[in-house]
């Protein structure tokens, strides 16, 4: 190749490569614009279609953050309607990634999370003063890790604080009017297991199936009303009807709920629950 080939080929790949950016260039990041869209069960509040907001649901909570298409998507901070705190990393809408959880208990998670739940290798400050620092599966600490009595040497000084936002009067008021209390029974709420024990305690193994050594499950759907009882409980799929009959006998008969709260007013709430039936020789 002679020299005005090399120079005629220098020119067209560089007028290539200056083209070739000139279109990623034109076909860059839309206008962001601020808006405001209201549905059923929540109202965003901010940039769109990408940049920070806030965004008040029901079911949630207030979460201000970035977003992209109103899902919060990036570092963000969330007041939960259960009264719970969370500052961190939020993907699809929900808790994944680094972060930290603050429990309406005083209960502190440090680390990864993963759906909404503490999933992972994970540091848990308790509001007596103990540490635990290990596994830690959908918000449940297991028995592998180290445990403290106190703060040890070096996670002195560590320990996260929630920092607070500067809300407005109005959205002082949105919190307070959605609160949410968790329905519970016998004074302890679902995710201690204490209903899964009663039940497990009342179910009986039907008698018609125990000749084939038939083993199944039965998931239902059930309604804790404004006054605590058990009401509408519903099949949503079982393995046989004679399962299904003994759950829903022993799910009606369930003694009277303390019922969940929303805003200090008494509220319907539905639970879906699986029992699992296995034959005891």
């Amino acid at each position: 190749m002679n020299v005005r080939s090399c120079v005629c080929l220098g020119a067209f790949l560089l007028m290539y490569v200056v083209t070739s950016y000139a279109q990623i260039i034109v076909r860059e990041v839309p206008e962001v614009r601020d808006t405001l869209i209201v549905e059923d069960t929540f109202r965003y509040e901010g940039q769109w279609p990408e940049g920070e907001g806030v965004l008040y649901d029901i079911d949630r909570g207030m979460i201000f953050g970035h977003f992209s298409g109103a899902v919060p998507q990036g570092y963000c901070t969330a007041y939960l309607i259960d009264g719970g705190r969370y500052q961190g990393e939020m993907k699809e809408g929900k808790e994944n990634g680094y972060g930290h959880y603050f429990s309406k208990s005083g209960k502190i998670f440090v680390g990864k999370f993963e759906n909404d739940r503490a999933h992972g290798v994970d540091t848990l400050y308790y509001p007596d003063g103990r540490v635990f620092i290990g596994v830690v599966v959908k918000g449940r600490e297991l028995d592998y890790g180290e445990k403290y009595e106190c703060i040890p040497t070096h996670l002195e000084g560590k320990k996260p604080v929630f920092v607070e936002r500067d809300l407005s009067e109005e959205q002082r008021t949105w919190l307070a009017e959605n609160h949410y209390v968790a329905p519970l029974f016998k004074g302890q709420p679902s995710s201690s297991g204490a209903f899964t024990r009663w039940v497990n305690a009342k179910v009986k193994y039907p008698k018609e199936l125990r000749s084939d050594g038939r083993q199944g499950a039965v998931q239902v759907r059930f309604f804790v009303e404004p006054d605590g009882s058990i009401k509408d409980v519903e099949v949503l799929k079982c393995d046989h009807e004679s399962f299904a009959e003994e759950t829903v006998r022993v799910i009606t008969s369930s003694p009277k709920w303390t019922p969940g709260y929303r805003g200090g007013k008494p509220v319907r709430v539905y639970y879906d629950f699986t029992v699992n039936f296995l034959q005891r020789y």
